[in-house]
Formats: structure tokens, sequence, C-alpha cells
């Protein structure tokens, strides 16, 4: 049913599948929904700091870490049963994979996190499309100043690739 309700549903169909995915187990409690909500989150606290620690240091990940659990959108999206949490990991995690496809010099590894997790976003609400198109030009940007004409071509793979995926 979730196919055809969203086909007349102002909002893309992945944020339901992964609430009756999560919430299934524990027969759909409003509880069950608002730890869901969380999650994505707490996969942003996480997956940031691993990946901050990686590129700089343990210092700024903390940073990062303390800073972000205190954003007042985290704390108030996190207990609503919303979309925007998933959206929100989403579109970090794209950000995140578009930053180590540019750094490493398009692994097919950070390709395929920075397709999926687009992909993903895409799916989960509009604004995050809008902010997967803004990822996809600044790495644009930045690859193109880096003349790198083979990671042009993985980028432009990348987009085509998304496209195909997000054209349902």
């Amino acid at each position: 049913e979730i196919w055809t309700i969203t086909a007349a549903d102002v909002h893309p169909p992945i944020y339901y599948w992964y609430l009756k995915i999560l919430t299934a187990p524990f027969h759909y409690s409003l509880l069950a929904a608002q730890i869901a909500s969380i999650l994505p989150y707490l996969f942003i606290l996480i997956f940031g700091g691993i990946q901050i620690k990686k590129y700089f240091n343990e210092k700024t990940a903390i940073l990062f870490m303390v800073m972000f659990f205190c954003f007042p959108f985290a704390m108030s999206y996190s207990v609503e049963v919303r979309m925007y949490s998933l959206a929100s990991a989403c579109v970090f995690a794209c950000a995140v994979f578009a930053y180590r496809f540019w750094l490493e010099h398009g692994r097919w590894k950070d390709m395929t996190g920075l397709v999926v997790s687009g992909v993903l976003a895409a799916y989960s609400h509009y604004f995050a499309f809008v902010s997967i198109c803004m990822i996809y030009g600044l790495l644009l940007f930045a690859i193109a100043a880096s003349k790198d004409s083979l990671l042009i071509k993985k980028w432009l793979l990348s987009v085509v690739i998304s496209i195909i995926l997000y054209a349902p």
C-alpha cells in the first residue's frame, strides 16, 4: 500500500518504508516511531564523528559531535515522527561521500556511497533532493578546478546512475 498511497501524496516513499520496517516488530507503537526518528541523528553523530576523526583529528570530531547534539532542530525533530531526521542523515552521508569522492580521487566505494545516499535522500524528501543537487554541483565545481578528466567522468557516471535510479 505504501507505493499506492505515496503516489498520491506529496512526500517520497523511503521514510514510510523505513518507519514500517523499524516499527513493525513493536506493533507500530508511537515510542518505536519516535526511536526511529532519533536513529538517523545518532547515525549523523557516529558516522560524522568517525569521518571527521579520520580526515581531521579527534578533537575536531568530538567538537562536531557535541555541537551537533546541541542543535535545536535535532532536539525537536528527534521526538516528532517526521521524515526530516532520515532526510538529514541521507544528505549528510551524501555530503561526506562527495567529500571523500573528491579527496580520494573517485574511489568506487565513495562513488557508490555518493549515489546510494543521494538517491535515498532524494526519495526521503523533496528538499533533500534539492540539497543533493547542490552537493553534486559543488562537487563538480571542485572537480573542474582540479582538471582531473577521469574524476569528471566518474562524477558524470554517478549523476547518470542517480538520475536513472531516481526516475521512477
